[in-house]
């Protein structure tokens, strides 16, 4: 009984898996939700963001497109845009608008380890 209860789990497992580019079938990953936030500072109090998007720059497609009011600390890449990016790593832009107005522009660069995304470079808080 116990043999089936793990066969079962780790069928389970490797079901919710992605074959991506560069990445053996074999590659066990934890459960482990990865998620990369920005943290944006102001001095006021109001919501600082209206929106924001994270763009592919190489070939401009928008993976992320969020038009929610932000606080302080929005999402920019998680583990759902993985195939978004590759091993080596790829650019995106984020970008974020206050009353339609851009008032955000940096790059950055994610890749993945074949499980989990990964940022490499660009800011971890942006002041506006």
């Amino acid at each position: 009984m116990k043999n089936i209860l793990l066969l079962s789990i780790l069928a389970l497992m490797f079901s919710n898996c992605k074959k991506l580019d560069g990445c053996s079938t074999n590659t066990v990953c934890t459960e482990e939700f990865r998620i990369i936030y920005v943290k944006v500072t102001s001095s006021s109090y109001h919501p600082l963001l209206d929106s924001y998007t994270i763009t592919r720059i190489k070939d401009g497609k928008v993976v992320l497109n969020n038009s929610e009011l932000i606080m302080e600390s929005p999402f920019i890449f998680s583990d759902t845009e993985i195939a978004e990016t590759s091993l080596e790593g790829e650019k995106f832009l984020f970008e974020g608008y206050q009353d339609e107005i851009k008032v955000i522009s940096e790059e950055y660069i994610f890749k993945h380890d074949c499980c989990h995304v990964i940022k490499v470079s660009g800011k971890d808080t942006i002041n506006l």
